[in-house]
């Protein structure tokens, strides 16, 4: 919390503003990637109670604390963004992603749409931003058990979140939780390099 006030007092300091807060952070993967990719697919009963703890204090809180800590230079900024990284675990796919992560991603839209109602009226934008597989070094080491024909780069979730905070009708959107795959449609950029 404290790094976090910190950056935002220095942004403040120097800038007075902030035009765009990307919360794309993400605590939970910590055990997957040490090769535990059966405990990933667990029923609930068998998962350690702590992976749920990892994602809620991880991710989700990280995204409510900056969202919190930042709102008042977010405001100080009009036509503002904020992009929360999120995912939407299908209801008949929600067996092969665990209970404590669709939880997780269910929150982190719902807070979108909560300060999505909360800054509308200062004019800044709130939405959920749902990338597919992205190839992060997290991701590729399971490559085995994926298939990555429509997955995404890091880059180009990046240039679909540009593309949102340059688009002047942004405000019309807010609330909302959006693939970047219509994000790359509407606004005919490459998202899979």
């Amino acid at each position: 919390d404290a790094a976090v006030a910190a950056v935002a007092d220095q942004i403040a300091a120097e800038h007075g503003r902030l035009h765009l807060l990307v919360n794309n952070t993400w605590g939970g993967y910590e055990r997957l990637n040490a090769g535990a990719w059966q405990e990933w697919n667990a029923p609930l009963w068998e998962q350690p109670l702590d992976l749920f703890d990892l994602m809620f204090s991880g991710g989700v809180r990280t995204h409510y604390t900056a969202l919190a800590i930042c709102a008042p230079l977010l405001i100080a900024t009009p036509g503002s963004l904020v992009a929360t990284v999120s995912f939407a675990v299908p209801d008949s796919e929600q067996h092969a992603y665990g209970a404590a992560y669709g939880m997780a991603k269910a929150a982190d839209d719902r807070l979108a749409l909560a300060a999505s109602l909360q800054l509308r009226p200062h004019r800044v934008t709130s939405i959920a931003v749902h990338p597919g597989l992205v190839r992060t070094e997290g991701v590729m080491q399971f490559v085995e058990h994926l298939d990555l024909a429509t997955s995404q780069s890091a880059e180009g979730v990046g240039r679909a979140i540009t593309a949102l905070a340059d688009d002047p009708d942004v405000l019309d959107l807010s609330g909302q939780a959006l693939s970047v795959d219509s994000l790359a449609t509407r606004y005919g950029i490459d998202v899979s390099t």
